[in-house]
């Protein structure tokens, strides 16, 4: 890096940007509720030399920004490797804790980092090895790309078969890192990402009447990752330890450094962008009908939340746009419309979407098919139990709309991802796939939420992300 935090990695301009993957919207708010400590385990999509995270006193229920009521006290910090060196971050050029203003942003200082949260340069091919516990690259270098002895690692590759965190790197070279355990067998994988896992504390307090956002879905608490929380009044931002109490979290909006690599994505979606509907005691860093494939190789912030609708997003996207804003996003991931079809006509839905799209002019716009809506009278165990929405021949009309796009509708359009293909138990069926078992065994338990089995189905990817 050459210069300030703006400099330069490998000749490329380095520009604040999204650079982790576990972050969602507050859809709810919670009133009346004892100071809150939350812990929450990331990923670095992107080395992290100084980061800036944020956090909203605001909520997106039912599709619209809602303010809670009142101000809220926070702290933060950042803690790299798990159960090592803790950082404090800062606000407004040093402060130690910030009081959020009833539907504002906390936004921290740009906090340098005692040393780099390491991310994999993209492009070499790895091979993972559970009889030897090592993670071998077939070019460039761990030492290089900033891993160090004891640091804690995240390994994710297309298979699911490495998804997770690993533990603490116990000897390495530049091409072999090493591990107590946790290394599952993959030869000669391309595309794979082998990143610093690092975890994000906070404390909330309400001051004075109001409640406290937070979102129940978005990405499940996880053991694995290092998630923690509890409800008390004692601030364990620095604590060494904290005794999970609840299982809440008040995750990040936002988690930025700057980096050239331009893998950033922002999910415009709705509670199916969440991952509600999935298994939440299924211990992974990804959720959701897009970041179950993209998130693997990509840092994700979302902009979604239950209820969410397209048209909602055009009668009120202030304090979305300017939390997007703070680092606006190189690609983003537009599928809205299942909520909107019972009151919006599919030229409204349509009209709304393109809306959205223009906020973003200088991001790649992507845009999803919607997946089905059905009822069953045998939990989608099979195609003759379900009974079509009435509002199918809209979602039908916009699917066939995204799949003819061009730039011409949409100027900034560039591709779209066919969701419901995955999903959908044949073209325009508007009915769920089925395997002939219920629950999480099937493709969805309500008819209108994915399982984690329905969303592992989608099977959808971006261009390799730039170094």
């Amino acid at each position: 890096m050459r210069g300030s935090a703006g400099g330069f990695f490998g000749g490329l301009a380095a520009v604040l940007r999204e650079v982790s993957n576990r972050t969602t919207m507050p859809d709810n708010i919670l009133a009346g509720a004892l100071p809150y400590n939350s812990w929450t385990g990331q990923t670095a999509m992107s080395p992290i030399r100084a980061i800036k995270v944020a956090w909203t006193n605001w909520a997106v229920l039912s599709g619209a920004e809602t303010v809670s009521g009142g101000p809220v006290y926070l702290t933060a910090a950042i803690e790299f490797p798990l159960g090592g060196t803790i950082t404090r971050l800062t606000f407004n050029g040093g402060a130690t804790s910030v009081v959020i203003a009833d539907g504002a942003e906390g936004v921290t200082d740009l906090v340098q980092l005692p040393r780099t949260i390491p991310c994999m340069t993209p492009g070499t091919v790895v091979s993972f090895d559970a009889a030897t516990n090592t993670i071998t690259r077939t070019s460039g270098s761990w030492l290089s790309d900033e891993f160090r002895v004891g640091d804690t690692v995240f390994a994710s590759t297309r298979s699911g078969t490495n998804n997770g965190p690993i533990g603490a790197i116990t000897t390495l070279s530049d091409t072999v890192m090493k591990f107590a355990t946790g290394v599952n067998t993959e030869l000669a994988v391309a595309g794979a990402t082998v990143c610093g896992h690092y975890r994000i504390r906070s404390f909330w307090q309400q001051q004075g009447a109001g409640g406290l956002p937070y979102s129940p879905y978005g990405p499940y608490p996880s053991t694995k990752m290092g998630d923690q929380s509890n409800q008390n009044a004692v601030d364990s931002t620095l604590a060494p330890t904290l005794v999970a109490g609840s299982f809440f979290g008040m995750w990040p909006q936002r988690i930025m450094a700057f980096t050239s690599r331009r893998n950033d994505l922002c999910l415009i979606e709705d509670s199916r962008g969440e991952g509600y509907g999935e298994n939440s005691f299924v211990d992974s860093a990804f959720r959701g009908q897009s970041q179950l494939c993209l998130g693997r190789n990509h840092a994700t912030f979302r902009l979604c939340g239950a209820g969410s609708t397209a048209s909602g997003f055009v009668a009120g996207p202030t304090r979305r746009l300017r939390l997007a804003n703070l680092a606006p996003p190189t690609t983003i991931q537009l599928v809205l419309g299942i909520n909107d079809f019972a009151s919006q006509s599919a030229a409204q839905v349509q009209a709304n979407l393109q809306t959205i799209a223009a906020y973003f002019p200088r991001a790649l716009a992507y845009l999803g098919t919607i997946s089905p809506r059905t009822t069953s009278s045998n939990n989608w165990q099979d195609l003759p139990g379900q009974t079509l929405d009435p509002n199918n021949g809209k979602r039908v009309t916009v699917n066939t709309w995204v799949r003819a796009l061009t730039t011409g509708t949409i100027p900034n359009f560039t591709g779209y991802f066919d969701i419901t293909s995955f999903q959908e138990s044949g073209l325009n069926s508007g009915l769920w796939a089925v395997t002939g078992a219920t629950g999480q065994a099937a493709f969805t338990t309500d008819g209108l939420h994915a399982t984690t089995l329905g969303d592992n189905a989608v099977n959808i990817f971006l261009p390799p992300p730039l170094p």
